[in-house]
């Protein structure tokens, strides 16, 4: 059974190569096979980095909570056009940025455009939330950029403030695989957001 498999392959290729297929020196010549134009990328001029988030409760009172989020560059080249999605519960209302250290956030996308963030480097953002009913609340955050990223497992992180047992499983977010929330927020980002409490 594997041998006329195998057989039917063989000819199907040689059929393929008498029948005018484009060969490899023709490309090579011509540039384009098929009609469409054939764009050859070197491998070592990809931009490899490791972007990490991360979000942190910073203070609490009565009616407030501050936060703060974090985007770094693990390297080892520059993140470009860097972007944060970040989203919270329903509890909180986004009163203010009071802190943001590069970029701009968009707070009808819950999108912070951070731009290129070369290797190594952190940019911070503080927001002031107000509560608006009891807790828990919580704020995430998921960060892509157009570099290769090597390890996807650190582009989201979630925090949580008055979290407690029964309402947990009601109020938070799972937080999934890394690789779909990734492509969650790409496709959040591209087809736009609707305006928000937060």
């Amino acid at each position: 059974m594997k041998k006329s498999i195998l057989y039917i392959f063989v000819v199907l290729m040689a059929l393929s190569l008498t029948l005018g297929a484009v060969s490899a020196e023709d490309v090579a010549e011509e540039g384009n096979a098929a009609g469409g134009d054939i764009v050859v990328t070197d491998i070592e001029d990809v931009s490899v980095a490791d972007v990490e988030v991360d979000v942190e409760p910073l203070t609490e009172n009565e009616y407030e909570i501050y936060w703060g989020v974090g985007v770094a560059n693990n390297g080892p080249d520059t993140a470009y056009n860097t972007v944060v999605r970040v989203d919270g519960s329903d509890n909180l209302y986004l009163w203010d940025i009071p802190v943001i250290s590069q970029g701009t956030y968009y707070p009808e996308y819950g999108v912070w455009d951070v731009g290129d963030l070369a290797a190594g480097d952190v940019a911070v953002m503080i927001l002031d939330t107000v509560k608006m009913d009891e807790g828990p609340y919580w704020v995430d955050a998921i960060a892509v950029s157009d570099s290769a990223d090597p390890d996807l497992s650190n582009n989201y992180d979630i925090a949580w403030v008055g979290l407690d047992a029964a309402a947990a499983e009601e109020t938070l977010p799972e937080t999934g695989n890394p690789l779909a929330m990734a492509l969650l927020a790409l496709l959040a980002i591209g087809v736009g957001g609707i305006k928000r409490r937060f």
